[in-house]
């Protein structure tokens, strides 16, 4: 009998990864562990934490419709049913042999490792170039993984083919589309048609496409849209049109994977047990859509109150000021808001130290009055110092693609600059005192700034004080290194 971690009892894992390697079941007993491999790979890429958790699946079938749902899917049927075309991956799946008899008389979970079997077996053989159709392309062969688990990655909600497809031309997506739901039509002709440009121009967020713009992304939509079919014979994988997504049994079989890679995939259940600090420091990462449905299920669990939801803004400031470059504060005002956060507590977290301005700021959004002086200046620099990151990465973003066309960006990029200055103005002391108000929010978050203001600084006076205050900011890091470093001993 095959053993996977997520089946079995506590510690059984790190023993066969330890002292007992050697009876630890290897791909032949389990052919979907090197795909739990791929997607470990492609997790530890994103986040470089297995324990970074995906958010939950929009739709997990019961035990009781796993069985139907497998035997209705083309390719598994087809393999069970003997198929002589297909006799190469019938073997490797088991059939005929331990797969007929989970086929036949299988409980739920061996049903769906037989199909994450399935679909582990697809994922290779697309790779590899040996998919029936013969059309795939390589770039996209190679990334069937990565194709399922940015599926799974959006909890659920359907991609757009075209705009996943983009990506592999010169056309940028802005970044609020990139995870927003492709809308699904009720029915669409099998074979993949790229939309037209006026429905194109509206998925990419890109108005005035022009018939070039099409071409290009026709290209590599057709390629993409021919691996999604492919994965879609495994019953895991649907396509609509232009939309694809995960099948509740792909759900299913992709989370069972994934655990088996000891990657995190909670359910919507775990999720509602967790504490503040870890439910703001998971939905940060997940798409906004899919965030607020969890912080909405997370207070509502608890009683929606005034309490439970500055619970969770408590949270946040806690993490920002623990950590201020993997805490996304303005991401997650916007889950927050999505959610629906009352204004009562968004009115106490004004004189929060370190997420005041953020709330004002949601407050202001809303149309809702608020008094900007209880804000803390320390709040008030570290929102602004977020929004000046923001335009010095837009700055950098113009300097390379200039670079990368050898020539020179005309005209300079200047949002840094013109952000920073419009800020001046309006800080109590001026340049003078807000450049050092940066470097005490995060030295090492503001050192790139700040250098950045020295070296393209048109005025002279605040390229030096930027100067000096980048020369702060480097010996407070020195500091806090050496302090880690004492408390390591």
């Amino acid at each position: 009998m095959a053993l996977s971690d997520r089946w079995t009892a506590a510690g059984l894992a790190e023993a066969l990864s330890g002292p007992y390697e050697g009876l630890a079941p290897g791909p032949g007993a389990l052919p979907h562990v090197v795909l739990a491999d791929r997607f470990l790979d492609e997790h530890l890429d994103q986040y470089g934490d297995s324990a970074v958790p995906l958010p939950p699946p929009a739709a997990l079938p019961g035990p009781d419709e796993i069985r139907a749902l497998l035997h209705e899917a083309p390719l598994p049927a087809a393999l069970a049913g003997g198929s002589a075309d297909l006799r190469d991956l019938a073997e490797q799946c088991g059939f005929p042999g331990p797969g007929q008899d989970v086929w036949t008389g299988g409980t739920p979970q061996e049903l769906v490792e037989l199909g994450a079997d399935v679909l582990a077996a697809v994922v290779e053989r697309i790779a590899s170039g040996a998919d029936p159709e013969g059309d795939t392309d390589e770039e996209y062969a190679l990334d069937a993984a990565h194709v399922l688990y940015g599926l799974y990655a959006r909890g659920g909600t359907p991609e757009s083919v075209a705009r996943k497809a983009s990506g592999h031309t010169d056309l940028t997506v802005p970044p609020d589309l990139e995870d927003a739901p492709a809308p699904v039509p009720a029915s669409a002709p099998p074979g993949y048609e790229t939309p037209g440009l006026a429905e194109l121009s509206g998925l990419l967020g890109l108005p005035g496409l022009t018939d070039d713009d099409r071409a290009a992304v026709d290209a590599r939509a057709r390629e993409l849209a021919a691996v999604v079919d492919e994965l879609a014979r495994t019953g895991c994988v649907l396509r609509t049109g232009d939309a694809y997504g995960l099948t509740p049994l792909g759900n299913a079989v992709v989370r069972h994977v994934l655990a088996v890679g000891h990657v995190a995939v909670p359910d919507e259940h775990e999720i509602a047990s967790w504490d503040a600090a870890r439910t703001v420091a998971a939905v940060q990462y997940w798409p906004p859509a899919v965030a607020a449905g969890a912080l909405t299920a997370w207070t509502t669990a608890r009683g929606a109150t005034d309490e439970v939801w500055s619970e969770l803004l408590d949270a946040v400031s806690a993490a920002k000021s623990a950590d201020f470059h993997r805490t996304l504060t303005t991401a997650l005002f916007d889950r927050l808001d999505r959610a629906h956060v009352p204004d009562g507590p968004l009115r106490s977290a004004l004189t929060d130290p370190v997420t005041g301005a953020h709330a004002l700021r949601l407050l202001h959004a809303r149309g809702e009055p608020a008094d900007g002086g209880l804000v803390p200046l320390s709040a008030r620099a570290t929102l602004l110092l977020e929004d000046l990151d923001a335009c010095w990465a837009a700055d950098m973003r113009t300097f390379v693609t200039a670079a990368d066309e050898d020539r020179a960006p005309e005209p300079a990029p200047t949002a840094l600059i013109d952000a920073f200055d419009e800020a001046a103005a309006g800080w109590p002391g001026g340049a003078g005192a807000l450049l050092p108000a940066l470097t005490d929010v995060d030295p090492a978050g503001a050192l790139r700034v700040l250098e950045d203001l020295r070296g393209r600084h048109p005025d002279g006076r605040v390229a030096d004080l930027a100067a000096h205050a980048a020369k702060s900011a480097k010996a407070a890091v020195k500091r806090s290194a050496a302090r880690r470093r004492g408390r390591g001993r």
